[in-house]
């Protein structure tokens, strides 16, 4: 898929599965409202940039529903500082340097899900698959009861 931005007014529900796979590519969701559904992959080394204005998906550090998946060379990027702290979705990191991120606009760093996910809630996967390297969950994470 090649670059595809939405504009300001509308809102984005995926209920199936949107695919970002071409080479090197980017593809930018900056929708008014954006929900997952769905699935949601991105590979090929693309990036995908989740930036809506709201993600109906993401509350005070809590991704829900739907499937996130960045195979090798890929990255997730989710909106300055939003960082996941607590999973109750299906996040996929398949592969080396497969990547959910957030930039921390206080130190100017990217911060990866590694760094930031402390609980796996009930509803909530995190599968590290394939030949997945690099920094994997620095902390634990704990399951939610």
């Amino acid at each position: 898929m090649t670059d595809a931005v939405g504009y300001a007014g509308d809102g984005f529900v995926n209920n199936g599965a949107i695919n970002a796979d071409v080479a090197g590519g980017r593809f930018t969701i900056q929708s008014q409202s954006f929900d997952n559904l769905g699935s949601m992959t991105v590979s090929a080394g693309d990036i995908l940039l989740l930036q809506p204005t709201v993600l109906t998906n993401f509350d005070f550090g809590t991704l829900t529903g739907g499937t996130f998946e960045a195979d090798a060379r890929s990255t997730f990027q989710l909106a300055n500082n939003s960082f996941v702290t607590t999973l109750d979705a299906t996040v996929i990191l398949n592969g080396a340097s497969s990547v959910l991120q957030s930039l921390n606009t206080t130190g100017n760093v990217q911060t990866g899900i590694d760094a930031t996910l402390t609980t796996i809630g009930k509803t909530g996967a995190l599968e590290v698959l394939g030949a997945a390297t690099g920094p994997r969950p620095r902390r634990s994470a704990t399951r939610a009861p």
